[in-house]
């Protein structure tokens, strides 16, 4: 098995999709049972290019359960490019977005960079790179995952 970065990764299933929008989530994302409800009720009542939610954070390795007490809680600020510029703010991995829009940005940087085999700020540079192009990009304000 060859293994590849995580923007080529969500490069390739991106390129088996046949939707409309794309749910793009990380391997550690629990989504909340109405997450793709609310996402796509945003998205059909706003036109919005892409969609990125608020998210809690919980501590250990199991999924979170509905009595579980979350440890802190992230708003990303969404299309704010003065402070992106210095601060991935944007949104998180987890987002929708229309396939259209996705395609038309050709998708996520696939470039390693060495010692950085985890992450290398693909959403960053996506998202940056959307809202530099005059895509939409809004946040839901509560968590869904």
């Amino acid at each position: 098995i060859q293994k590849v970065t995580l923007g080529a990764a969500r490069n390739f299933a991106a390129r088996q999709a046949r939707g409309e929008f794309l749910l793009f989530m990380d391997d550690d994302n629990v989504a909340n049972a109405n997450e793709v409800r609310v996402l796509l009720t945003a998205m059909r009542a706003t036109g919005v290019d892409i969609l990125t939610p608020a998210n809690d954070y919980f501590q250990g390795i199991r999924a979170p359960t509905p009595d579980m007490e979350a440890i802190g809680r992230w708003v990303p600020l969404g299309a704010s490019p003065a402070v992106g510029f210095f601060k991935d703010c944007f949104g998180d991995s987890n987002h929708f977005i229309r396939a259209q829009a996705y395609k038309e940005l050709g998708g996520f940087s696939a470039v390693p960079h060495p010692g950085l085999e985890d992450s290398t700020g693909e959403d960053w540079e996506f998202f940056a790179r959307a809202v530099m192009q005059g895509y939409s990009l809004q946040v839901v304000p509560f968590p869904l995952f």
